[in-house]
Parts: structure tokens; C-alpha cells; sequence
């Protein structure tokens, strides 16, 4: 019996090396993006899935990058498993975590929240209004005035998420900036 053991363990010292050396792992700032891989987030029983915006939405001709009403009809017309996208709703810290922790996020993207310039007030695609009292993660607290918010040129300012080494923060934009991700929830509401 201990010659067998011995073998055994001969065996393993041999292979163990071997099978760590092949390993792939990855640090929070060597993790690459996560891209159009629907993944689900028991939380809100809902898919996520980071999206790459394609040639030919830009308003700059054939960029692959996008303005935020068309990141919302783009968003509107996926489908994963007969459930129709959205842009994103991020409601709760656990959500932006998963978003985080999941997708490793590196460009700007839109997600499902603009602010409505002329009732001065943030919506969700929902239609729910987002409070300050709301769960939120900011870059910097903004004053939505100096944000080029013209209720008569652009009547609102699209939500977008900036890229930081640790994750990612919310910033408001003008509607006429253009990112090449955007963030798309299918909610499916099932475990």
C-alpha cells in the first residue's frame, strides 16, 4: 500500500507545477473586458452584458461609437433568451459591484439614466425618477446647470459610466457625445 501512495504522491509534486504554471489569472487591473456575454446577476434575476457598438451608428459616419438615444434603441432591439434589452438600471451598490467585478469595464459606456434638463430630474429607462436620496456613484458631485444642460437644444443629459483603475463611476454628458459600450439588462426576473 505505501509504495501506491508514494506513486501517488510521486505523481502529483510532478503534475502540480505544471497545472499552476497554466493557470491563467488575472488582477483586477490586468482583467480584461467582458465583451456581448449576456451573464446573470441572481440580485436583480436579471442578465447583464457589456456591448460593443458597431460601425455605423456614429453621427460621425461609420465610427463605431454611438449617442445615447440610439445606445437606447440598440439596447431595445437585443434580445437574449426571448427577453428584450434595455439600457442598464443600476439601482443598488451590489448591482454596480456585479457591473464591476464582471464586465471589467476600460472605455466609457452608457447605461439607463439620463437627467431631464427642463423638470431638472434624473429617469431611469423605467420611467422611475432616481432621487438624490438613491443609491448613487457619482464621480464627482455635479451641478447639472454647468453640465451644458439647454432645455431647448439638447432636453436632457445622458448617464454614462467612467473608467477608473478600481471600477467605474457615473458622469452626465451632453446627448451628442458618442461611446463604443454600452451597458444592456435583460430582465427576465427568473433564478
Amino acid at each position: 500500500m505505501k509504495p501506491i501512495i508514494w506513486l501517488v504522491a510521486t505523481l502529483l509534486i510532478a503534475i502540480a507545477p505544471q497545472t499552476l504554471a497554466s493557470a491563467q489569472t488575472f488582477t483586477k487591473k490586468e482583467a480584461k473586458e467582458l465583451i456581448n456575454t449576456p451573464v446573470y446577476n441572481p440580485v436583480t434575476k436579471s442578465y447583464f452584458e457589456l456591448v460593443v457598438i458597431g460601425p455605423g451608428y456614429s453621427i460621425r459616419g461609420n465610427a463605431p461609437e454611438a449617442h445615447w438615444s440610439i445606445a437606447y434603441k440598440l439596447a431595445k432591439s437585443r434580445r437574449f433568451h426571448g427577453v428584450r434589452g434595455r439600457l442598464a438600471v443600476i439601482k443598488d451598490a451590489k448591482t454596480n459591484a456585479f457591473l464591476r467585478d464582471t464586465f471589467h469595464l476600460r472605455r466609457k459606456a452608457w447605461f439607463g439614466l439620463r437627467y431631464w434638463c427642463s423638470v431638472r430630474k434624473l429617469q431611469w429607462v423605467t420611467r422611475e425618477f432616481h432621487t438624490r436620496r438613491d443609491y448613487n456613484n457619482w464621480d464627482n458631485p455635479w451641478d447639472e446647470s454647468a453640465n451644458g444642460c439647454n432645455s431647448s437644444t439638447a432636453p436632457y443629459l445622458a448617464a454614462a459610466y467612467l473608467p477608473f483603475k478600481d471600477g467605474f463611476r457615473w458622469f452626465v454628458h451632453t446627448t451628442v457625445k458618442e461611446y463604443t459600450r454600452m451597458f444592456v439588462e435583460y430582465q427576465t426576473g427568473k433564478e
